[in-house]
């Protein structure tokens, strides 16, 4: 098996010995040559210019390694690149929420910028024990 995900300009040598422990259990395991290209097409869909939350550009984890893990193939083979654009979301930064900012949280930071904070610590605001029976 060739492998060479061509999207991404990777090729990965097919005799090298830690791509042969990865493939060659999972053609084995009754994995086709089709599943396995289906496997880089789903994920590339995915993965491709999506930077997850460590970090990292989804483009480094298209490899065979990742690809065809004995725990990770079938979900692999089985994700939706059909809802590749709504899931990009999931694995990327996520956009800031527009939501406007409640009226006490304002009122609060204004008093906090001018020393007027009249809550204090919100433990200072619980009885004392000679208060409560």
């Amino acid at each position: 098996m060739n492998i060479s995900i061509k999207k991404t300009g990777k090729h990965f040598k097919p005799d090298a010995d830690g791509n042969k422990r990865i493939i060659e259990p999972r053609l084995k395991e009754d994995y086709t040559v089709d599943e396995m290209k289906k496997v880089i097409d789903n994920m590339y869909s995915l993965w491709h210019g999506v930077t997850f939350r460590n970090g990292e550009l989804g483009d480094n984890y298209l490899k065979p390694e990742t690809l065809f893990r004995s725990s990770k193939i079938d979900g692999y083979l089985n994700a939706n690149p059909s809802t590749a654009n709504n899931q990009r979301q999931r694995y990327g930064k996520r956009a800031p929420i527009n939501e406007p900012m409640p009226e006490w949280f304002k009122r609060e930071q204004e008093q906090e910028k001018q020393g007027k904070s009249d809550q204090g610590n919100w433990m200072d605001q619980l009885p004392d024990e000679s208060e409560v029976q």
